[in-house]
């Protein structure tokens, strides 16, 4: 249901998502009597990101809004935390599920081609005639290049073309037709990161995890210097592009003024714009926009402390990568690949919908690594 309904509608996951996991909730306590059952080493980050994003409410500059965005950060954490404690599904069911994916996909991707050839009457009909309907199914194209990458996995391994060709054709499709630029990209690397793992996975995950803790450390520096020279690359970009220069320029200025602690969670859309700098701005006119880079976020509302913690949290999905069975390694990479090149352009930190679709992705190769454990060929 997920490829289908969340390409249409990206939002969705989150209520699918974390509906299966408050039920689970009840489930366990009603039926069982016992709580869900926790990965600690998640636990603990999750409880000292959101610890941190509560504390910075003492030195944010809006602190009622960082209390409001810390308290949805923890209850999104909380509800991907309870969806992945799920246990891992049966042999049987993990290939009936992994089939309907993939035809999920590809009929996911055929009513976005159908209501992009008739002008989107569809996504028109959804958001209420909102402008730019087209863009609204670009955060269903970016989970959907996500999560692919498990279920793929998986089919290969059974070598199950007739349900690997339709997904491959559905995520292509969407990519392809989807107004969205980072889905794209994020396509392309996941597919160059699936190569290279298919010669060398522990390689490609060790490059992965030093490529990704340098750039997080650097990430102030990076998009500092690629800011300063947007007049060079402005007529190379659309304008999305173009804006997201701009809000790195003034965003990675205020990251310099307080490196350790930040501005608070949740803050990036009240920064201060100096007035020289709005001077030199085509687009950016005032504050209000969340700087479009979660990494960018987490520098210029936590600090240091909060890039620490995401670092952590990166190679940990990488060691937990390496743990699972040789053949599953290079689409793990790839799906790390994806992630990382959707969060360096889109989603606020707290969007429950990414997070969501996050878990899923975990989740689904959690079950395909406890089916490959299970001996069945």
């Amino acid at each position: 249901m997920l490829p289908f309904a969340g390409v249409v509608a990206g939002p969705a996951y989150a209520p699918l998502v974390f509906g299966v996991a408050a039920a689970q909730v009840v489930y366990r306590a009603l039926a069982r009597r016992r709580l869900p059952q926790f990965d600690a080493s998640s636990l603990i980050l999750a409880a000292l990101f959101a610890g941190l994003c509560f504390a910075s409410a003492a030195w944010s500059v809006v602190p009622g809004h960082t209390l409001a965005g810390a308290a949805q950060v923890t209850a999104v954490f909380l509800g991907a935390l309870i969806f992945l404690a799920q246990p891992a599904l049966s042999e049987k069911t993990t290939t009936k599920v992994m089939r309907a994916m993939a035809l999920a996909y590809l009929a996911g991707a055929l009513i976005l081609a159908f209501d992009a050839s008739i002008g989107y009457p569809i996504q028109h009909f959804l958001s209420g005639d909102a402008p730019n309907a087209a863009t609204k199914y670009n955060r269903g194209v970016a989970y959907a290049v996500l999560i692919a990458w498990p279920v793929l996995g998986r089919l290969w391994r059974d070598r199950d073309w007739r349900f690997a060709l339709p997904l491959v054709l559905g995520m292509s499709l969407s990519a392809a037709i989807g107004w969205s630029l980072t889905a794209k990209i994020a396509a392309l690397s996941a597919v160059a990161a699936l190569l290279a793992a298919s010669f060398a996975p522990r390689i490609v995950n060790w490059a992965l995890a030093a490529g990704t803790a340098v750039f997080a450390a650097a990430v102030p520096f990076l998009l500092r210097a690629a800011s300063d020279y947007r007049d060079w690359l402005f007529p190379y970009l659309k304008q999305s592009g173009q804006v997201r220069l701009e809000l790195w320029n003034y965003m990675t200025a205020r990251v310099f003024e307080r490196p350790i602690l930040g501005w608070g969670f949740w803050s990036a859309a009240f920064l201060p714009i100096r007035p020289r700098e709005l001077a030199s701005y085509t687009w950016v006119h005032t504050a209000g926009l969340y700087p479009h880079n979660q990494w960018l976020q987490l520098w210029v509302e936590t600090g240091i402390l909060g890039a620490v913690l995401a670092i952590v949290f990166v190679l940990l999905a990488l060691k937990r990568a390496r743990g699972l069975a040789l053949p599953l390694q290079p689409f793990a990479c790839a799906a790390f690949a994806a992630a990382v090149t959707v969060s360096l352009a889109d989603f606020d930190l707290a969007t429950d919908s990414w997070w969501a679709a996050l878990a899923v992705c975990a989740y689904l190769f959690k079950t395909a690594a406890h089916a490959d454990r299970s001996g069945v060929p």
